[in-house]
């Protein structure tokens, strides 16, 4: 079954969304509405369907809410809400029954979402010594480089290119990327 502009329109407004909100989870704040119960309804709601989206959001919020997302954190509970109410109502059939085999689908993907969080995280460590080394020097402008470069690998498993980074670093100076 192909999408139709319109529906590719609602997984752009959605992925968009989602990124807006994925935010909240190191870069900006922690306001919480990176959850489930805040991803589900809001996500629903741009797909035409708040309810299910907060259906699909409580019953996330409902299987995680007891372990504190610290340390070696197993699942990426938002992201399980948000693949699940796109499925679903991007399905031929959405509906209660379509969302839970929608939210049984999405629990191997938000493992391998917080699989590639905890990979992009040490990606991005490894700049703060090259910042550092900098910075010692008096290269002001390598702080600016490494946070657009940092800012090019998200935490939820989307990257921009890195020549494009690169480029951003190299812009200020003699900084290279190594």
């Amino acid at each position: 079954m192909a999408l139709s502009g319109e529906g590719m329109g609602q997984i752009l407004t959605v992925a968009w969304v989602y990124g807006l909100l994925a935010l909240d989870h190191i870069a900006v704040g922690q306001f919480m509405l990176s959850r489930p119960l805040v991803v589900g309804p809001l996500l629903g709601w741009c797909l035409g369907n708040a309810p299910l989206g907060l259906l699909a959001g409580a019953s996330v919020e409902m299987f995680w809410v007891h372990p504190i997302p610290v340390g070696h954190w197993p699942i990426d509970p938002a992201a399980v809400a948000a693949l699940s109410i796109t499925w679903c109502q991007l399905s031929s059939h959405p509906g209660r029954g379509t969302l839970t085999l929608c939210l049984l689908l999405a629990i191997p993907c938000g493992i391998v979402v917080r699989h590639l969080d905890i990979w992009f995280r040490r990606q991005n460590s490894r700049f703060i010594p090259w910042v550092s080394e900098r910075l010692e020097r008096g290269n002001e402008g390598a702080l600016g480089g490494a946070v657009a470069l940092a800012g090019f690998t998200a935490p939820d498993g989307v990257t921009l290119p890195y020549p494009y980074a690169a480029a951003v670093l190299n812009t200020s100076g003699t900084n290279r990327v190594v």
